[in-house]
Formats: structure tokens, sequence, C-alpha cells
């Protein structure tokens, strides 16, 4: 239920940015090393918010990978104490 509710909330917030973001047209220019680009703000902000939700996918994942391998290895160490001693 908490998800569903967290999900409808974020979907709100993100067609509220759209809204606002598609009624501001203003130009801004990126300076490069190598070259000039030039994006609506609204473009600008789009793709700067994809790219942290993207990075902070990848940092989550890595750690939710970590985690899991550490758990099976501490699992692993349980079953291995609580095997009957043999004789």
């Amino acid at each position: 239920m908490a998800l569903i509710f967290l999900v409808i909330i974020s979907l709100g917030l993100l067609i509220g940015a759209i809204v606002i973001g598609a009624n501001n047209t203003s130009v801004v220019v990126l300076d490069y090393f190598w070259g000039t680009q030039s994006f609506t703000l609204a473009v600008l902000l789009a793709l700067t918010f994809v790219l942290g939700v993207v990075l902070a996918s990848l940092v989550w994942g890595m750690f939710s990978i970590q985690l899991k391998m550490r758990m099976s290895s501490l699992e692993r160490k349980i079953k291995s104490f609580n095997k009957p001693p043999v004789n």
C-alpha cells in the first residue's frame, strides 16, 4: 500500500515538474572543453534529473549486490556451525 502511495506521489511530482519545465523556454549555452551546446532549460533539467536517477540506481545496485553477497557468505557460515559434530 505504501509503495503505491509513493509511486502516485512520485508521478504527481514528475508531472508537475514537466508542466513547470515546459513553460520555461529559456536557452542555456553549455561551454565544454571541446565545444559548446545550447539546450532549453527544461531539457537540461530533465537530462540532469535522469542522469542523477541513473547514477543513484547504479550506486544502490552495487551496495545491494555487495550486501547480498555478504549475506550469503554469512548464511553459509551459519549452516556450517549448525552441522552436527562428526564422531
